[in-house]
This record gives C-alpha cells, sequence and structure tokens, in this order.
C-alpha cells in the first residue's frame, strides 16, 4: 500500500489510506440514517460494518474529501453491499459499491433487508426504496484476497502510468473489439462507435458467419487469446454473453454456449486469461458481458484473473456483477468511445 500511497502522492493527490478497524473503532453503534428526510419521511436505519463505512465517507466527503475511493479486498476480507434488482421476478441481489458513493439515497424506506430496491408509488403507498443513480463520488474496488495480488496490482499501475510497454507504448492505440450474437447485430454497423474509434488501430472478433450462425465458424476464444499476446491493446471491449468464469465468443443461435472452443474463460488454457503474456503492455478491459465482475465465490472471476495475473492481462477492468442489459451494453461502449475521442480531440488541439 506504500508504494501505491507514494506514487499518487508524487502525482499531486492529497490521499490517505484508512484501515477498516480504524473506521469501526470511530462509528461503533453509529446506524446508517442517510435520505431519512426524503419523501418518504421515515426513521429506518441501516446498521454493521457497511453503514459505518458510508456514514465515515459521507463525513469526509462533507469536508471536501473521499472524492476518489478505492476499496481493496474481494469477498472474504472487506465489505460489500447488494443492490435489489429492477428486473422483476429475480431474487438476485448485484453486488455494487454505489452505496459507499452515495450520499443522498435512502436504502431502507421500506424496513426490508432488500436495500436500494427502486422506489414505486403503488395504491397510494410508497413501496421500495428511495435511490437516485447519482453517486456523489467515484468508487472503485481492487477485489485482491491477499498483499501479493495487490503488490501484484500495484506494479502493473506504476508500469501503466509511468512508463507502459516499458519505452514502447504503440500498443496503446490498439482497440480489439469483441462481439456476438444480439450485441453484434447492434453494433457492426454502428457508424456512431466506428467514427468515434477512428482514432485506434482496431482489430474486430465476431461471430462469423454472422451473428445468429448455427453452428458458427469463427472466432474462437483461443484465437483471440492468441492475437492479444502477439498483438496488445490499450483498450479491450467485450461485448458479449458472460459468466462469472467466461466469456462467450460465439454460440449456436443466440445465447446457447459452445465450450470450450467458444469461450476465454479463466484458467491457464489455450483459451484462459492467464495464458495472456503481454506483461508490461497492459491496458483496459471494458466488459458488457454478464457477471464478469462477480467476485464473489471462492474461484477468481474474469476480472480478477486479468487484473491478478503477473504475466498480462489488464491494470483496469469495467464490468457486471450480475446481468448485462443489451441496451444498456450498447449505450455504454458508445459513450465510452465517445468520451475518448473527446479527450483525444481536446489534448490534439492543447498540442
Amino acid at each position: 500500500m506504500n508504494k501505491y500511497i507514494e506514487w499518487k502522492k508524487k502525482r499531486g493527490l492529497d490521499i490517505e489510506a484508512v484501515s477498516l478497524e480504524d473506521i469501526y473503532l470511530q462509528y461503533n453503534g453509529i446506524a446508517d440514517s442517510i435520505g431519512n428526510t426524503l419523501v418518504p419521511v421515515n426513521n429506518v436505519t441501516i446498521s454493521g460494518n457497511a453503514a459505518m463505512i458510508r456514514m465515515y465517507l459521507k463525513d469526509v466527503h462533507g469536508q471536501g474529501g473521499a472524492k476518489w475511493i478505492l476499496l481493496v479486498g474481494d469477498n472474504a476480507n472487506t465489505i460489500r453491499k447488494y443492490r435489489a434488482s429492477d428486473y422483476i421476478g429475480r431474487e438476485v441481489k448485484p453486488i455494487t459499491d454505489k452505496y459507499f458513493a452515495d450520499y443522498n439515497s435512502d436504502y431502507a424506506v421500506d424496513s426490508d433487508t432488500d436495500y436500494g430496491e427502486r422506489k414505486q408509488f403503488i395504491a397510494g403507498s410508497y413501496i421500495g426504496d428511495n435511490v437516485d443513480r447519482f453517486p456523489e463520488s467515484f468508487v472503485g474496488r481492487i477485489p485482491a484476497s491477499d498483499t501479493s495480488e495487490f503488490n501484484n496490482w500495484v506494479n502493473k499501475l506504476l508500469t501503466y502510468e509511468m512508463h507502459p510497454g516499458k519505452g514502447d507504448s504503440s500498443y496503446l492505440k490498439n482497440y480489439i473489439l469483441c462481439m456476438a450474437d444480439e450485441m453484434q447485430l447492434h453494433l457492426q454497423n454502428s457508424s456512431i462507435l466506428f467514427n468515434s474509434l477512428d482514432i485506434f488501430d482496431t482489430t474486430i472478433f465476431k461471430e462469423l458467419p454472422y451473428y445468429y450462425s448455427n453452428p458458427p465458424t469463427a472466432t474462437t476464444g483461443a484465437t483471440i487469446i492468441s492475437n492479444f499476446n502477439i498483438h496488445p491493446a490499450g483498450w479491450w471491449s467485450w461485448n458479449n454473453h458472460g459468466l462469472s468464469d467466461k466469456m462467450f465468443t460465439m454460440t449456436d443461435s443466440t445465447n446457447i454456449a459452445i465450450t470450450p472452443q467458444g469461450t476465454i474463460s479463466t484458467g491457464n488454457g489455450t483459451n484462459g486469461l492467464l495464458s495472456l503474456t503481454n506483461n508490461e503492455r497492459i491496458g483496459i478491459i471494458s466488459a458488457a458481458s454478464c457477471n464478469v465482475a462477480n467476485f464473489e465465490g471462492s474461484n477468481d472471476c474474469m476480472m480478477e484473473q486479468c487484473l491478478f495475473n503477473p504475466n498480462g492481462g489488464s491494470v483496469a477492468f469495467v464490468g457486471n456483477t450480475e446481468l448485462g442489459w443489451i441496451n444498456q451494453g450498447i449505450e455504454k461502449i458508445k459513450r465510452e468511445s465517445a468520451i475518448i475521442d473527446s479527450c483525444h480531440n481536446n489534448m490534439s488541439m492543447k498540442n
């Protein structure tokens, strides 16, 4: 942790590491009552470790701090929070860290333990909770299970921010776009997307001969892994179906799995993330795939193997801990590419 803190201070950031033990000692017995004055007014509170962390961060934010929050730890050794799914008929509760960066919303209006439910006004009364979609801070997580994994990630970060590619940063201009099934249908001819990507040298891996092929002939996960090792990218986008331990590079018809050849998965097989050997040429992965960032299980998920692979993988990972929806996934990649394009244009104008 010291190496990470020192580097961020050299970059001019006002940064501090705070242990959970210190927070629990300082906020012992303090419940989360944030949002109780919103409509509907209520006296329901949330108790426990997560509540104490949120109250601490709210106080720090109120003093001008906690603009950026990095939580360190996985399911076994740090706190996390759930948000009740908006998807009617499902009992899943997606993992979310937004709770720790949201200092206005009331996550417990209706007294049940399904925190963060969508608020509805039915038959003259409110049902659910009162949660907005706009956090007050930026929050991320490094789901390391031990100091070795965290130190491994810190070394990656320092390489990426100080001297990416160890002197040859040209790989950062490479973009790899993976897509299949319904996502491919909507993205493969998107002028909005590809106009934003024209600043990159873009490689596309898609399901062939077409998005609903039965059976498809390409692209295999092993092909993508092999290509990435030879031609790493600064940005790698997954627009495919997924699970916590795999991403489907092609499927029979739509959404019918072909394994193992039609997947990139955890592990060290020819299609495995631990077979990535891009070393210091690391970048960012952004995934619209379902479940690939769900770090709750005893085995590493896709995100964890990308971040903690000592021989490559990625320095950052943006992904879903539960379901990823097609429309939101399409909007996500279009907005990401537009932001990158805008930043590139602004930098070009300044230069």
